[in-house]
């Protein structure tokens, strides 16, 4: 690129990587052998424990179970249309020509995907043992995204993953570290006893763990990188990483935005898409927002926990400088594919037509139910002096309905008499960023220093301005805030999951309504004799309800499977969107002291003869049968 960005210098990290990659094997497998030898030790000393009392076994035994549920994990085969020979002639001479050449083994199954992305996957059919199977993935829109050249450099790129035995190794990686990440998430979420012999460990192992999969992955890009330049050419590698980085980006921030616009106005998905997306694709891009693109995506470091290298790096490796992709002739689709192009681009736009028909028809549904909320709203606001929620909710609808711009005018008054509502600050920084005005993200900034609930939308909001003017340098700080935000929502959250000595609970606020729904589902279910129901509020979210529903079998039932008993009734409940955790009491007469003591908590209640009888009226209702007899 003419006058454009230097490639970065190489990182501390990628220093290490690249100056020593033996270093980098042993410390794998000693993490791995690590892991493998806690593992063993936990299991003999709780089967010691295990022999030596009976005391221990309910301190042994759930952590066994603890570790064989997370040991038992498989990798799914991906899911996919099979493309046949017959339906790609000459795609199929190049993957196998391809192969032919570089004497490399053939994948198993091709699928053409609609991701704009290219990769392969090995399943072993056997676990341990072995005895892959190969499936390449072809996105379609990087086929429509690069010429026929750059599109060979990609598949070179996906054959090393196979041929260099770096998919086998990633695969083993992927099951050791998804065993030690489902350990970590069971004892966060559910607090297991015997949890300490392992928690501790999993807790310092796994982010190591995680950081020496990400260098493994890094080297073997680069290999991937190196291979593909061997047997294309550096410059059709280069001119590939870097057209894909610019058009999937610019897919996913103007093309997508725009035609999903259209659901406001209609009720079907539009069946020219992949064809306008074709046309997109192959013509060069606006200079200057590819140049700043560029720019930043150079500058920018990636994280060590990254899967990928950065873009500077990889051209580095190439020994390449970054140039702005021209206008393809001929794309690798139309070449590829051939007479059956047209075929292949309607085949595609009808499965993406079913794919997104749900979500089409909810976003346009939820369009026309905006423009009736609006007309209801504003007779109401002629019949009365509107309240503030109610000019609060009238911009709002404006500004989805009608116009940014007459909804502009609507916040101006709002901002001058409530000036110091976070949700006024945050609506009207909204819509001046949508307006392309920069002001608005003082005031987005200042809604979330008033109420941290706005961070999640807030950030989101200041980074797609960001993106869209060519700023993403400027992104850093709010991706980083908003990172945190959600880490901690997650880590508070993850204590719902078990309700410990120190979680306070408060009574609930749910309507008459919405009680006498849940009372009339439990009272279906016969083995439930009674129920709780309590509001928890987690430290830092004080705007957020988490609500218990705890039962408490009924005397002398014989329930088999109570977790699976409980997932029946909480798909039976909802409490208008609010969020809801059902536990099953299991003779803690501890916890029902608790949820005792808490004022209106005991919302269901069986009779106590037809608790014992296993009849099934509801709360104090009486059968017919019943009725008679007392008449005799």
């Amino acid at each position: 690129m003419t006058g454009g960005p230097t490639v970065r210098a190489p990182s501390a990290p990628e220093e290490r990587r690249n100056r020593a990659p033996w270093l980098l094997n042993a410390r794998f497998l000693l993490l791995i052998g690590l892991g493998y030898m806690y593992l063993c030790f936990v299991v003999c000393i709780a089967l010691g424990l295990t022999l030596i009392h009976p005391f221990f076994w309910g301190i042994t035994i759930p952590g066994l179970l603890l570790l064989v549920r997370s040991v038992h994990l498989r990798i799914r085969c991906p899911e996919g249309p099979k493309l046949t020979r017959e339906e790609a002639p000459e795609l199929y001479c190049e993957v196998e020509g391809l192969a032919t050449r570089l004497n490399l083994p053939r994948f198993h199954e091709t699928q053409l995907v609609l991701e704009f992305n290219c990769g392969v996957m090995q399943i072993p059919l056997f676990g341990l043992i072995g005895w892959h199977r190969s499936y390449l993935q072809i996105g379609f829109p990087m086929l429509l995204a690069t010429s026929p050249e750059q599109f060979r450099a990609i598949l070179a790129h996906e054959f090393f993953h196979v041929f260099g035995g770096h998919g086998r190794l990633r695969n083993w990686t992927a099951r050791v570290l998804n065993t030690w990440r489902e350990i970590l998430h069971r004892i966060n979420t559910t607090n297991p006893r015997g949890d300490f012999l392992l928690s501790g460990f999993a807790r310092w192992y796994v982010p190591r763990l995680e950081r020496a999969d990400s260098a493994l992955s890094h080297r073997g890009e680069h290999g991937a990188d190196a291979f593909a330049a061997a047997h294309t050419s550096a410059e059709a590698a280069a001119a590939a990483l870097v057209g894909i980085t610019l058009k999937s980006r610019y897919v996913r921030l103007a093309f997508w935005p725009k035609y999903w616009q259209a659901a406001r106005t209609i009720a079907e998905p539009p069946e020219d898409v992949y064809g306008q997306m074709a046309a997109l694709l192959k013509e060069p891009f606006q200079r200057e927002w590819s140049k700043k693109t560029i720019e930043w995506v150079m500058k920018t470091a990636v994280d060590e926990s990254a899967s990928h290298p950065g873009l500077a790096s990889r051209l580095r490796a190439l020994g390449q400088e970054p140039v702005l992709p021209p206008a393809i002739e001929t794309s690798a689709a139309e070449f590829f594919f051939g007479a059956s192009y047209p075929a292949r681009v309607k085949e595609v736009t009808g499965r993406w037509q079913d794919l997104v028909r749900p979500g089409w028809q909810e976003a346009h549904q939820s369009y026309a139910n905006a423009v009736a909320d609006l007309e209801n709203l504003e007779k109401a606001m002629a019949q009365k002096s509107p309240t503030p929620v109610d000019l609060l909710s009238h911009a709002i609808l404006v500004g989805i309905v009608r116009d940014e711009e007459e909804a502009a005018e609507l916040y101006k008054p709002l901002l001058d008499a409530h000036g110091k509502d976070s949700a006024v600050l945050f609506h009207a920084g909204r819509n001046l960023l949508q307006r392309g005005d920069s002001s608005g993200q003082e005031m987005i900034e200042r809604a979330m220093r008033m109420d941290e609930e706005w961070v999640p939308k807030g950030c989101a909001a200041i980074c797609c301005y960001l993106e869209s003017v060519c700023e993403m340098e400027r992104m850093a700080p709010f991706a980083a805030r908003l990172r945190r935000r959600e880490q901690f929502v997650a880590e508070a959250e993850a204590q719902l999951g078990h309700a410990g000595k120190d979680a306070i609970l408060l009574p609930h606020d749910i309507e008459p309504e919405g009680v006498a729904k849940l009372t009339a589902v439990l009272a279906a279910f016969s083995q439930v004799g009674r129920a709780y129901l309590v509001c928890r509020r987690l430290p830092g979210l004080p705007n957020r309800k988490y609500y218990y529903v705890c039962v408490d079998w009924k005397a002398l039932a014989i329930v088999t499977n109570s977790n699976k008993l409980l997932a029946q009734i909480a798909a039976s409940v909802s409490f208008a969107g609010e969020r809801a955790w059902f536990f099953w009491i299991d003779g803690d007469w501890r916890f029902r002291e608790r949820l005792k003591k808490v004022q209106g908590s005991l919302v269901y209640k069986r009779p106590f003869f037809a608790s014992l009888r296993g009849q099934r009226p509801g709360r104090g209702a009486a059968t017919p049968a019943s009725a008679e007899r007392r008449k005799a």
